[in-house]
């Protein structure tokens, strides 16, 4: 049986914190598994997907990451954080305008070097496959060395 690989990206294991005054209030013990101290970059869940997709991409020798999620994702910006930690390139298909002002998670994407693409709300929802599969090729015709635009 072959065993499933991943990578140990994020900070592991995050606490599990009692919530004292809501379990008082509740009259239960309750708490809260702390998935935001994984890490500022790739904070939350999208990190641990990650450990796994990654590693995935890089035993099959894949030098860029492409995905997508609107402007903002939280997502977008982990995989790009992922990508700048271990040298790949980042290639970002993102719902929304251009002219959005570069702030949160698009100011972030960008200084991490990701390459981004935007396209309307329709493209996304009717053709981001296939736009995704488009960068991949023009990837693989230029090389390891891709495209860097950003």
């Amino acid at each position: 049986m072959n065993k499933i690989k991943k990578l140990n990206l994020a900070n592991l294991p995050t606490k599990i914190e009692r919530l004292n005054r809501l379990s008082k209030e509740l009259g239960k013990n309750i708490y809260i598994k702390r998935d935001d101290q994984t890490g500022i970059e790739v904070s939350g869940n999208k990190i641990r997907k990650l450990e796994y997709a990654v590693a995935e991409a890089l035993e099959r020798g894949s030098d860029y990451l492409i995905t997508c999620g609107g402007i903002q994702s939280n997502h977008c910006r982990a995989t790009a954080a992922v990508a700048a930690k271990l040298g790949l390139g980042a290639y970002l298909v993102l719902r929304g305008d251009e002219a959005t002002p570069v702030e949160g998670n698009l100011f972030l994407d960008k200084i991490l070097g990701a390459n981004i693409k935007f396209v309307t709300s329709e493209e996304y929802k009717n053709n981001r496959m296939e736009i995704m599969e488009s960068i991949k090729k023009e990837l693989d015709n230029q090389g390891p060395q891709g495209i860097h635009n950003s």
